[in-house]
């Protein structure tokens, strides 16, 4: 049984309850909204007022079951569309809960009773507005665990040197710097000026992250990468958010497709190969 702080009680008994929603990213930042007519600071944020919050679908779960959560609208007016499309809210940590706002008259507010607690998931945008969908933390048990037995390697590119474990596989990521000579497409394609000797593919699959001009900070997929007299040339799987420019700086790391040849030879890490590249892809009972 949850129970309620005494200041909270006293503002549902006296009707001066405010519901507030704090976001934070993957990178920190964080962002709060309410639904009062002022903003009001807890813990170190302000919850920014916003009449418009909308709690448009709450199914709210006392068992293992998944809590849901849909809020809508105008609480992310003053929110960047560009940081919206590129991801950067994707899998933020999210929380519902009210105070007592007339505690906020002194400037304090000093207790809040949690509604939810969770994640986002989906972001979307309507002809109404703007909507997220917030899963509680039991969404995580609905995860699979456990080993599985591929061809491929199971290790996540770059991880810790340990090839007993998921997600480890021992290469240590040496990020090459450059930046932009040509555009092919404005979005898809360029031409770096490098001295980069990297063999044609090596970057195929990798990660591309931008340090200067208009999608600095953002992260792009690199489709394939063309040396042509260390001369490297770039194309991408998507668009990326924002135009590029010559002059444009990035770093880029090689990718992995999860093969043992791959792994063998591009990274010589056979010895910490993750799959099984000898496995059978039919069995045969006969």
């Amino acid at each position: 049984m949850k129970t309620i702080p005494a200041v909270v009680q006293t503002g549902i008994d006296n009707g001066t309850i405010a519901t507030c929603v704090h976001l934070q990213t993957k990178d920190g930042t964080d962002y709060g909204f309410t639904d009062h007519d002022r903003s009001i600071t807890f813990s170190g944020v302000t919850y920014v007022a916003t009449p418009g919050l909308t709690q448009i679908k709450m199914n709210q779960r006392d068992n293992a079951e998944v809590s849901n959560q849909e809020m809508a609208g105008a609480w992310v007016v003053d929110l960047d569309d560009n940081d919206l499309s590129s991801g950067k809210f994707d899998d933020a940590e999210f929380e519902v809960f009210i105070i007592n706002w007339d505690e906020s008259v002194s400037g304090v507010v000093t207790d809040r009773v949690i509604k939810l607690k969770g994640n986002t998931g989906i972001l979307q945008w309507s002809e109404d507005g703007f909507r997220v969908d917030v899963h509680s933390a039991m969404k995580q048990l609905s995860n699979s665990f456990g080993f599985t037995t591929t061809a491929s390697c199971r290790h996540k590119l770059y991880g810790a040197a340990d090839p007993t474990l998921i997600g480890n596989c021992g290469v240590t990521p040496v990020p090459v710097n450059n930046s932009v000579n040509t555009v092919t497409s404005s979005k898809m394609k360029f031409v770096a000026v490098t001295t980069d000797t990297a063999a044609t593919g090596q970057y195929d699959g990798g990660t591309l992250t931008w340090t200067g001009g208009t999608n600095s900070g953002l992260t792009t997929s690199v489709k394939s990468s063309v040396n042509n007299a260390n001369i490297q040339t770039f194309t991408f799987y998507l668009p990326t958010d924002f135009v590029i420019v010559p002059g444009d700086t990035f770093s880029v790391t090689p990718g992995c497709d999860k093969s043992f040849e791959i792994c063998k030879t591009k990274f010589n890490n056979a010895v910490n190969f993750g799959g099984f590249p000898h496995i059978r892809n039919e069995v045969n009972f006969k």
